[in-house]
């Protein structure tokens, strides 16, 4: 083989290479965030939840609704009996459809993240 071919096939192999692994990478990078960035999300979107309900309901302790893998639920501070009733906590999470939740109270306050 010419020494100019050989060239153009490294030069063509090394492409495809780089451009497999750019595909890679950038498929895989959304896999790659991080666990807080994920609650950050969470978060956020349970603040807007929380904006919402806040106009039209009076907040006690319900379901708001659920942000990526979390329930968002109000709850007493201290927390108040009414707060572990099934019919209170969204049935996302008592069903096992989401895996986490997220606590605020009725002011919006972050109470904790499960």
């Amino acid at each position: 083989m010419d020494k100019r071919v050989k060239k153009l096939v490294i030069i063509g192999i090394t492409l495809i290479v780089l451009v497999v692994l750019a595909a890679i990478f950038f498929r895989l990078r959304p896999l790659a965030m991080s666990k807080q960035g994920r609650i950050q999300e969470a978060l956020s979107c349970a603040l807007k939840l929380y904006e919402q309900a806040k106009e039209s309901m009076e907040l006690s302790s319900q379901c708001l609704g659920v942000c990526g893998d979390y329930a968002v639920d109000i709850v007493h501070v201290p927390r108040a009996p009414e707060d572990d009733l099934p019919e209170n906590q969204c049935e996302a999470y008592r069903k096992g459809e989401v895996q986490h939740f997220i606590e605020l109270d009725k002011y919006g306050n972050l109470v904790r993240v499960v």
